[in-house]
């Protein structure tokens, strides 16, 4: 049976405060040469922006390997849909069975905000506390989670294209600190 966890079961199963702490984990196996990432595979369709995404990787002999399966299809966005839909599938490492299947959106947004939060808690000075978001979109409310993780934070300013979403998004999080839209840096 394979197990299927959902955007919710993903954000259950892995708070950020323990995505982070597994991210820097994962980062000094990747520089010891214990986990594997092959090149990723793009096989276009229709388009040469849009077709089928693989992203393979293994955390070593006699552990659980997988890949990231993306379909990219950027017109999506125009209709309100979403331009990246996927998901993780993970494989028993005796069987080979697959016994995982795992929403890759969430997933995403999760690890590479994680993967940033790890990078501020080693790079940036302890005192840090203003975050600029470039952007409103499901990285800048991961990124928004992240930092807050890592930095004592006292102000977030928000800024994208469209003022009017910067200003929805502001008003949407609630980090315990004031977060305001800007028009410019």
């Amino acid at each position: 049976m394979i197990a299927s966890y959902d955007a919710d079961a993903v954000t259950a199963a892995l708070p950020m405060d323990r995505c982070i702490d597994l991210m820097a984990e994962v980062q000094v196996r990747i520089s010891r040469g214990e986990i594997r990432l092959p090149l990723r595979q793009f096989v276009s369709h229709g388009t040469e922006a849009q077709g089928l995404l693989v992203m393979p990787g293994s955390l070593g002999d006699g552990d659980v390997f997988g890949a990231k399966l993306l379909s990219l299809f950027p017109e999506n966005s125009a209709q309100g849909r979403p331009a990246i839909q996927g998901s993780v599938l993970l494989f028993d490492p005796v069987t080979g069975a697959p016994m995982a299947l795992i929403d890759a959106a969430k997933l995403t947004a999760l690890r590479t905000a994680a993967a940033s939060g790890v990078a501020t808690r080693a790079l940036a000075k302890s005192e840090a506390a203003t975050l600029a978001i470039l952007g409103y979109g499901v990285q800048a409310e991961s990124h928004l989670v992240a930092m807050a993780k890592v930095r004592k934070l006292r102000e977030v300013r928000v800024w994208g294209p469209k003022l009017e979403r910067a200003q929805a998004f502001a008003a949407k999080h609630d980090v315990g600190v004031p977060i305001h839209a800007v028009r410019g840096a």
